[in-house]
């Protein structure tokens, strides 16, 4: 314990941090301990799953390749009302902050 304390006291002085203690749940992100291997799981899978729902998507209708490009004009005004932009960025988040 007095280690953690130290490490916990060393890392403020370098950052801007709170002790919050071990949650199960942080905003948009899930915390698992496994206490028998003394190990933390993180996981963003209900943010992800979130990020979907509020797009109307599912996994499986992401896969992409030049040949589910629109072709004729009527697919590429259909694309062009399609938030890929948010969906993208909003992914790449959940990406970069686990």
């Amino acid at each position: 314990m007095n280690l953690i304390k130290e490490v916990k006291q060393k890392l403020s002085y370098k950052f801007d941090m709170k002790d919050i203690g071990i949650e199960h749940f942080i905003p948009v992100m899930e915390i698992r301990k496994n206490r028998e291997y003394r190990n933390l799981l993180l996981s963003r899978q209900k943010n992800i799953e979130e990020i979907m729902k509020r797009f109307n998507r599912k996994y499986s209708n992401w896969s992409r390749s030049l040949s589910l490009c629109p072709k004729v004009y009527e697919e590429i005004e259909y694309m062009a009302h399609l938030p890929y932009v948010s969906v993208v960025g909003n992914l790449m988040y959940a990406m970069i902050c686990t």
